[in-house]
């Protein structure tokens, strides 16, 4: 039975709310799925359907091109999903392609879509080295970009017409200049680099080593910024100056090569000689996207394998034979991973397409950390019953499914939330799992390089082969509230029931299912002000599963008097950050109904913010009310000399992104600033006014706050 269908019968039921404004509230791991994600078109005009699974409400981002609709463009909580129809007009011109972005505020998900025309493939560049974009073609293919959606990487080509803002002052503080270029020179038909960096992304040190009339090949992506601005993105790099110099394959210099063994045997902070690198191939990949930075690489031979770090995001691919110059770099670790650092005209490419097979080791040697950093293969694993429900990346953040073997042993699968396949469902079978063994601190963990590390989790899992688990097993929910889910997963027959608390908790779908499926309850406004209060649903198979019962237990909040305030303490724990790397985190809850997000460290055991980068701060995408106050504790490690202020925005409208907070021209993004609470003068701030939202970021510098407190009425 669908869900949706099942609401349609219900209809007399949900009438009994139809005069309360309150949405509702589906709790649990967010999630957005859409099937498929890819969309081919012929030339003739159609009309194409998609299925948008959500557990939140979701909309469609920017705007689409004129040739392009959705429909609809945005939509309720339907963890079933609902059908989303995608239509083009007739195209007389060249093949276009566009891309979608479907969000739920801390997910979001790109639909492809691609539609031939009666002209074929467009006349000139491709996009890549060998043909780039022309200035006019690629500003053909940011058309067809919905507002701040970036494209691949692609190789596009002109000449340079203009600077933009203060080179000088941009070199300085940033390495990077933003200039425009046009196919003839001119300031017809411009596109802006923004932020562009100079040779295999090597800062820039002078203005003169960038000129009008420069012709540059640059590698980058296109973005239609905001809608109204075509660009090449931040992160774009030279690679053809005046058709000279630098491109992906520099050249690193004479040097011997050793044995990656050589450079694992030396102690930890020693400098490796002059004259001495080494030369494999990289087991990682450019294109999956799997690791937490695009800076880093995983390069292996015969007697071992190593971390690298380059100075700047790189696009080498799995199977690529690379020799890098480690010239005066030290064998350096990243929480307990060995780890060189090198500049990226330290690499260069030798040959592409090598084949890589991997090494069968044994669990024991896996786990005693004997191939760190190599290509290895993993006999007759699957994923743990409790995880069989997820996706690989879960809730927008990096994500660790736990794995198991027949003799029990555990281990962790990493995946990147920037992963290419981070929406795809775990496997559910059992088998062969290959990836690079790495490790983070003391666990021991597995990376995956290509989407087929995981295909061959086919097999029949072992055991008894009952998987039966429920998630969450403990759900708040604020007041007013008149609905939860949770999830069940394996592949038993179950049974659920209220088994206290039923005056005020009642199934409306879910009271029994076989295999995976969600669990929805209809809940009653809690209209007391003395006391929350507490049910429990039973979850049950009579099957051989290893745990057969299940106790969901749902806390709902007590009705808020006026006046009362409801306090949400934040501090490093909430946010899940452990050491001084800034890091993306999403679905945060505390006391109120307020859901927060952020981009943040944990050095000092604190929450670690930034102003640079125009990203770190902190967000609600979850109202808990009306803000009344904000109280802080700060770390000792923050400059109390008055410059260290924290920015407390308001809106009454939830924010997107921790991006949201540097929208400094556009109030209706960022907030209107309520004020600020400096470091050495104060700790809190009264606000004035009913804001539903709140955000708050460094206004200058890094700073530590041991807590955060947010007062809610």
């Amino acid at each position: 039975m669908k869900l949706r269908h099942f609401l349609f019968c219900i209809s007399a039921v949900a009438a009994l709310f139809a005069g309360c404004d309150n949405k509702e509230l589906l709790t649990g791991e967010p999630s957005l799925t859409l099937s498929p994600s890819e969309l081919t078109f012929e030339s003739a005009a159609e009309t194409k359907s998609i299925t948008v699974s959500a557990t939140r409400d979701w909309e469609v981002k920017g705007t689409l091109p004129e040739w392009l609709d959705v429909n609809p463009l945005s939509g309720g909580a339907e963890p079933d999903g609902r059908t989303v129809e995608v239509t083009v007009t007739g195209n007389t011109g060249t093949d276009r392609n566009a891309s979608v972005e479907f969000t739920i505020g801390t997910i979001t998900r790109t639909l492809t879509i691609s539609q031939k025309g009666e002209g074929g493939a467009p006349v000139g560049g491709n996009g890549t080295l060998e043909s780039p974009y022309s200035v006019a073609e690629a500003l053909a293919v940011i058309e067809g970009l919905s507002a701040d959606v970036e494209s691949q990487e692609v190789y596009l080509k002109g000449l340079v017409s203009s600077f933009k803002g203060d080179v000088a002052s941009d070199i300085s503080t940033y390495g990077s200049i933003s200039y425009y270029i046009s196919d003839d020179g001119t300031e017809s038909g411009t596109l802006l680099v923004y932020a562009g960096k100079y040779f295999n992304g090597e800062k820039f040190t002078s203005a003169d080593q960038l000129k009008v009339k420069d012709e540059v090949v640059i590698l980058g992506k296109l973005v239609n910024f905001k809608g109204n601005t075509p660009e090449v993105a931040r992160g774009n790099k030279i690679v053809s100056l005046n058709g000279q110099g630098g491109g992906d394959t520099p050249d690193p210099g004479e040097f011997t090569v050793a044995p990656i063994s050589t450079i694992l045997g030396l102690s930890e902070g020693a400098s490796i000689g002059e004259g001495i690198g080494i030369e494999g191939v990289i087991v990682s990949n450019a294109d999956l996207n799997n690791l937490t930075s695009k800076k880093g690489a995983y390069i292996q031979d015969a007697t071992g394998a190593i971390q690298i770090r380059f100075s700047s995001d790189h696009s080498f691919k799995f199977g690529d034979k690379v020799k890098i110059n480690l010239s005066g770099s030290k064998k350096g670790a990243y929480n307990k991973a060995v780890q060189v650092e090198v500049s990226n005209s330290s690499a260069a490419l030798v040959s592409s397409g090598e084949n890589v097979q991997p090494k069968t080791v044994s669990m024991a040697d896996f786990l005693a950390n004997k191939y760190e950093g190599q290509y290895v293969a993993l006999e007759n694993v699957q994923v743990v019953a409790d995880d069989l429900s997820k996706t690989f990346v879960v809730g927008d953040a990096h994500t660790s499914i736990n794995f198991e073997d027949k003799s029990g042993s555990k281990f962790l699968v990493f995946s990147s939330k920037y992963s290419t396949f981070g929406s795809e469902s775990v496997p559910q079978g059992a088998g062969t799992l290959k990836g690079i063994a790495t490790r983070n601190n003391d666990d021991i963990q597995l990376i995956f390089a290509q989407k087929s590390d995981y295909a061959g989790l086919t097999g029949d899992r072992f055991g008894n082969g009952k998987a039966f688990s429920v998630s969450p097993t403990s759900i708040n929910v604020a007041a007013s509230a008149v609905s939860a889910t949770f999830k069940v997963s394996g592949n038993v027959s179950w049974t659920a029931s209220v088994t206290e608390g039923s005056d005020w908790v009642e199934i409306l779908y879910g009271e029994s299912g076989n295999g995976a499926d969600d669990v929805v309850l209809q809940l009653t406004k809690n209209e007391s002000e003395e006391s929350a209060r507490t049910a429990k649903i039973t979850v049950s198979t009579t099957e051989d599963a290893a745990v057969k019962t299940y106790e969901v237990v749902i806390t709902q909040a007590k009705k808020a008097a006026a006046g009362d305030m409801i306090v949400d303490v934040l501090n490093r724990a909430l946010t899940g950050i452990e050491n001084t790397v800034y890091a993306d985190w999403s679905g945060k809850t505390a006391t109120s109904p307020a859901v927060y997000a952020g981009q943040s460290a944990g050095g000092n055991d604190s929450i670690q913010l930034r102003s640079k980068q125009n990203n770190s701060g902190i967000i609600t995408t979850t109202s808990g009310g009306k803000v009344r106050k904000v109280v802080v504790t700060w770390q000792s490690a923050t400059s109390s000399a008055g410059d260290r202020k924290l920015n407390i925005y308001g809106k009454s409208t939830p924010y997107a992104s921790t991006k949201d907070l540097y929208a400094i021209n556009d109030e209706a993004t960022s907030g209107t600033l309520l004020g600020s609470i400096v470091c050495g003068t104060s700790t809190e701030l009264t606000i004035n006014g009913d804001y539903e939202f709140i955000g708050m970021r460094s206004s200058n510098g890094a700073m530590y706050l041991s807590e955060i407190k947010i007062y809610w009425e």
